[in-house]
């Protein structure tokens, strides 16, 4: 810009070479103080923008009050922006929904171009590149902000990334290609340049009213209010007016457009931030999925691991440990399932069992003591047959889980008897639907294997077992003392063996039947049983023949044991029929030796031994050391 008159050129200003109290919304030049009457003054204005100057004569305080007010419209635009932009920012930092951070950029974008339509860029970038940039610099910051705001307000109108979106998808890039074309262009195109950014500016408005008003036909948030992006348009017309001429200049035609896209932006943000509930609620319904997902799995797991359990635990497992192996193992993985509380299980009349048990904890912890405490009403929900969370000691059920101290869960059970999983909760530990099915699926599993293994050792029992006398058969007999030979043979562990024949018993069965010698047998098995210490064995050896296994006792120890077992069935005193019947054995008995290369051996001194207590006279003990061959 250039003024001159006779006597008077003022320097010349440029848009981006002003000082630093320039005047950013024109160019002012003070006149000569002396100046009288009329003078010509005239004004050469050149640049890559289009726009008809308005020369006026003011004071000075008039131009300090236009400055004022121009830079105070200014710096609230620049405010609102950046604060939005900032906002944008830390929404984004919370729910990581891009939208936000496309308007961030669009913000950022939007007071960078008001800066540059306002003449404050001269502040803050250098001055060199502004000049080099010239007008291209100017069109394309506005190209890129129209680019960018018609991503922004795609991403508004459809939430998220959609194949839906088509073409409209390419429209931003094809401002961004546009502002590189504007910025390399030569300055001889400056004006070609301006058209092509005005018509991409009309373009940009035209396109964000369509998807605004689609987005407002399907209900989307601020949508209608978005219309005043209307307000927008007319505002950029009226300043393009004033830049031709054919309006007046003053703060509505020179920063109306500013204010109004601000606005817009504010009810744009508004419009973004109404996303944020269904944002936090999808991130909380994928939260909320995957913990369900990983409360599946861990239940799944904790079944699976206590499936496994069960079956290495219960195999070959004797009948009278079967119910506390599995029951504590069901206590376990209740606490596992939950990941609180304390287990037990209690039982009575259970797998063959006739007393009232607990399983799977000291009596004496606050679980076993409240289960044992408060049977009868553990009995009366495990006979419901449905899990249930209650308290004990007032009888007060709790079907939502309030106040509920305790988890009954109830055992399958056979008629006469019932069970339950007892778990004590502790505060804030109430388990949902899915928690107590899933506690009443491992109970089902582990009555399941409970019952198998139960059956299992009974069958195994039936088979080891004399039908008669219900000790050992010879079968398991033979089985035993083989192994207990083996186990011994080579140290010094000693291992006796005792054989008992009854006397004269073929006389009781001729004289009283065969049922009287069948009570005898019993009567005399029942007699061993009671005599013999933890860890020995008896069994029926065939017909009235009985064969006990003593590890751990030398021949000296045997022998004692044997006169007291002797003893023991000459004062039985069985009665059959009114009668008295007298019963005596004869006892072989025999040590394990180094020189026993085998079982056989050894049961035969025994057998040796019995023969000899029956050639001298029966109802005695003899060893076999004296008659080894």
């Amino acid at each position: 810009m250039r003024a001159w008159a006779p006597g008077w050129a003022p320097p010349a200003q440029h848009f981006h070479a002003a000082p630093d109290d320039a005047f950013p919304a024109g160019y002012a030049f003070p006149l000569p103080a002396e100046w009288r009457g009329a003078h010509v003054v005239q004004l050469s204005l050149a640049g890559g923008v289009r726009a008809a100057p308005r020369p006026r004569i003011i004071s000075d305080r008039t131009m300090l009050r236009i400055v004022a007010r121009d830079r105070a419209i200014a710096s609230a635009i620049y405010a609102a922006m950046l604060t939005l932009a900032i906002a944008a920012l830390a929404l984004y930092a919370a729910v990581r929904d891009r939208a936000f951070l496309w308007f961030a950029l669009y913000a950022c974008t939007g007071l960078l171009l008001a800066a540059a339509m306002n003449g404050h860029l001269v502040a803050v970038l250098p001055r060199s590149l502004l000049a080099a940039a010239g007008a291209g610099g100017f069109w394309a910051t506005m190209l890129v902000f129209a680019g960018v705001g018609v991503r922004t307000v795609l991403r508004y109108a459809v939430a998220g990334e959609s194949e839906a979106l088509g073409a409209w998808r390419l429209l931003p890039w094809a401002y961004v290609a546009a502002a590189v074309v504007a910025l390399l262009a030569p300055h001889a195109w400056a004006a070609w340049i301006g058209w092509l950014a005005n018509l991409g500016w009309i373009a940009a408005v035209s396109a964000s009213f369509v998807l605004v008003y689609a987005a407002a036909r399907r209900g989307v948030s601020m949508a209608v209010a978005m219309l005043l992006l209307g307000l927008v348009g007319f505002a950029g017309g009226a300043h393009e007016l004033m830049q031709s001429g054919r309006l007046p200049d003053n703060a509505w035609t020179r920063y109306g457009y500013q204010c109004a896209l601000v606005l817009f932006s504010v009810v744009l943000y508004v419009g973004l931030c109404s996303r944020v509930g269904a944002v936090r609620q999808r991130l909380d319904d994928e939260a909320q999925a995957r913990r369900a997902s990983e409360q599946r799995l861990r239940r799944e797991q904790v079944r699976g691991d206590l499936a496994s359990q069960l079956q290495a635990a219960l195999r070959d497992t004797d009948d009278g440990a079967v119910a506390s192996t599995a029951f504590g193992l069901l206590a376990d993985a209740a606490q596992r399932l939950l990941g609180c509380g304390s287990a037990a299980v209690l039982v009575e009349a259970y797998l063959g069992d006739p007393g009232l048990r607990l399983h799977g904890t000291d009596p004496a912890s606050a679980v076993g003591r409240s289960a044992m405490a408060e049977r009868g009403g553990i009995r009366e929900a495990a006979l419901a047959g449905t899990p249930v969370v209650l308290r004990l000691g007032d009888g007060a059920r709790g079907g939502d889980g309030a106040g509920a101290d305790h988890v009954v869960v109830p055992l399958a059970a056979r008629a006469g008897g019932w069970g339950a999983l007892v778990v004590r909760l502790p505060l804030q530990c109430v388990p949902d639907q899915a928690e107590l099915a899933a506690l009443d699926g491992i109970a089902r599993l582990v009555v399941l294997h409970a019952q198998e293994a139960h059956a299992a050792a009974q069958l195994r029992r039936t088979a080891e077992l004399d039908s008669l006398t219900c000790t050992l058969n010879r079968h398991s007999l033979d089985r035993v003392a083989a192994d207990a030979f083996a186990a011994r043979q080579g140290t010094a562990s000693p291992l006796s063996v005792l054989f008992i024949d009854l006397d004269w018993f073929k006389p009781i069965n001729d004289t009283h039947g065969h049922a009287c010698g069948d009570h005898c047998l019993r009567a005399v098995a029942q007699a061993l049983c009671g005599q013999l210490r933890p860890g020995d064995v008896v069994g029926r050896y065939g017909g009235e023949e009985f064969l006990v296994l003593l590890p751990g006792s030398d021949a000296a120890a045997a022998r004692v044991l044997a006169e007291r077992l002797r003893r023991t069935i000459e004062g039985l005193g069985i009665e059959w029929e009114g009668r008295r019947i007298r019963v005596t054995a004869s006892f072989g008995l025999a040590g394990m030796r180094e020189q026993d290369t085998g079982l056989a051996s050894l049961l035969s001194r025994a057998d040796k031994a019995l023969y000899q207590a029956k050639r001298e006279g029966r109802n005695c003990v003899r060893a076999a050391s004296a008659y080894a061959e």
